[in-house]
């Protein structure tokens, strides 16, 4: 409930006018013999405004600043109403209807401008009015600045810079970095616009409106001033990364890292379901080439088939990944794994082939060794080629993805996990089996977790969407986690 006085009315009456969120929620009338003007709803006795720094132009960001302690709901003035009536008591019941219903609204509305701004990994598509991360980094770069963040482009790969914002004090006590990659997977088999935020059924639909605009969103807007000031007064620095082209190999993230980006505290912003995600596997992805001898397919023993050589090498592969599988298991993360994902050879059916390709995704477990996996690969390979199975072979790495865990009882999982119980929300802490830029930047921090709101399942998905409620619930834990974070100072 805000309640302002009469005196100040031609500035409720402009902010009436130039803004319509207030319009469509409230009316306002002044109280006689309380020299007060009051915001309601019709329906009620007297609902209230309670906002948590909305950023909204014109007169109605000037009224906001002047009345900000009648406005905040921590600072509700209710002694300026002369009565105990029901007027009273709807103020202290009421108090935070508006904040709720704004902050929904500006999420919603910043999401549905992200998902407007095409951002599809350039290896996704051919169409250059949509590729790459460029517009979205300005986007972010213009409303960080208006934040008071000071704002750099990292810009490594020509046109696709990563976006570091920071806020706080040059020598802080503690620095927390929010993370959340640019770019979205292709829209070629999107049912329905892929740029146009559509709500249905309390779904918004739209390319990256779970993986990773949502939780993207729910960060910028936790991020308000009265926030950031008083993480800088508890001696915190924040940083927010928008990162590129983590969809096709974490190349973003793994530039910062090597730029030297460091921080004591990483929420990587991913959909988990509003899971703390504490770990995850690691991935070995390789294109394996065996070659053959062509012969005409009449007589196939002229020749030397990379095809047949594959399957060999196959049945290798597999043999690896079982032993592995009975040497290590981790107790979050389970076993390592082994994915045949392409296969592609030979010419034409009456040639015998003499090539074949196989790409796969080896999964890796932390604390295990990619490059003894990758020499044992070796091994098997050459064994093979020196009993005639294949006539050569080449190895490729396309993607070394480390692994990364944070211990369940650390200061940043407690402290995530404190707030999603503030905020009435189941508390999990799990591993994954994905991959995501908290592996590269597990590198230069300790202490990392992803999270965000949404369902991972949904990512890439033709109807690709975020649940609303899930939305606003990853949005308020994201922000009581900052809040929490700005009343220590210890």
């Amino acid at each position: 409930m805000a309640v302002i006085p009469r005196s100040n009315s031609s500035f409720v009456r402009s902010a009436k006018l130039l803004n319509p969120t207030i319009s469509r929620y409230f009316k306002y009338k002044v109280v006689r013999g309380l020299h007060t003007i009051i915001f309601y709803k019709p329906e009620s006795i007297a609902w209230g405004v309670g906002f948590d720094n909305p950023q909204y132009g014109g007169l109605f960001v000037d009224f906001i600043g002047y009345f900000a302690d009648f406005l905040r709901p921590d600072r509700l003035h209710c002694s300026l109403i002369e009565n105990d009536g029901p007027i009273r008591r709807s103020i202290l019941r009421r108090k935070t209807w508006l904040g709720e219903h704004m902050s929904r609204d500006k999420l919603i509305g910043l999401l549905s401008e992200l998902i407007a701004i095409p951002s599809v990994n350039p290896e996704d598509t051919h169409d250059a009015s949509v590729s790459g991360e460029l517009r979205l980094a300005s986007f972010l770069s213009g409303y960080l600045s208006e934040l008071g963040f000071s704002v750099r482009l990292h810009e490594k790969t020509p046109n696709r810079p990563n976006v570091i914002a920071e806020y706080g004090p040059e020598q802080p006590r503690r620095t927390i970095l929010l993370e959340s990659h640019m770019d979205t997977v292709g829209v070629a088999t999107m049912k329905r616009a892929p740029f146009k935020a559509e709500i249905i059924d309390g779904r918004l639909y739209g390319r990256g409106a779970c993986d990773t605009k949502g939780p993207m969103a729910a960060g910028l807007c936790a991020m308000t001033p009265e926030v950031l000031d008083a993480l800088a007064e508890a001696g915190c620095r924040v940083v927010f990364v928008g990162a590129m082209g983590e969809e096709k190999g974490n190349v973003g993230a793994i530039q910062l890292v090597e730029a030297g980006i460091h921080a004591d505290d990483i929420v990587i912003l991913e959909p988990t379901n509003m899971q703390l995600v504490h770990a995850h596997k690691g991935t070995l992805w390789l294109n394996i080439h065996v070659s053959g001898v062509a012969a005409h397919g009449s007589n196939p023993e002229r020749g030397k088939s990379a095809i047949l050589g594959m399957q060999a090498v196959i049945e290798m592969l597999n043999r690896q990944i079982a032993a592995d599988r009975e040497r290590f298991c981790d107790p979050v993360l389970g076993r390592p794994t082994l994915n045949i994902g392409k296969i592609e050879g030979g010419a034409a059916v009456n040639i015998v082939p003499d090539r074949c390709r196989i790409e796969i995704d080896r999964r890796t477990l932390p604390g295990t060794d990619y490059e003894e996996a990758l020499s044992n690969i070796g091994s098997g390979m050459r064994k093979l080629c020196s009993e005639g199975v294949i006539a050569g072979f080449d190895l490729e790495i396309i993607k070394n993805g480390v692994p990364f865990q944070t211990r369940a009882d650390s200061s940043l999982v407690k402290s995530l996990s404190a707030s999603l119980a503030r905020k009435g929300q189941r508390v999990e802490t799990v591993g994954a089996a994905w991959y995501s830029d908290a592996g590269p930047l597990s590198t230069i921090c300790r202490d990392i977790v992803v999270f965000g709101p949404g369902r991972i399942e949904e990512a890439h998905t033709a109807e690709e969407h975020i649940e609303l409620d899930s939305l606003h619930a990853g949005y308020e834990v994201i922000k009581d986690f900052l809040v929490s974070n700005g009343k220590s100072k210890e």
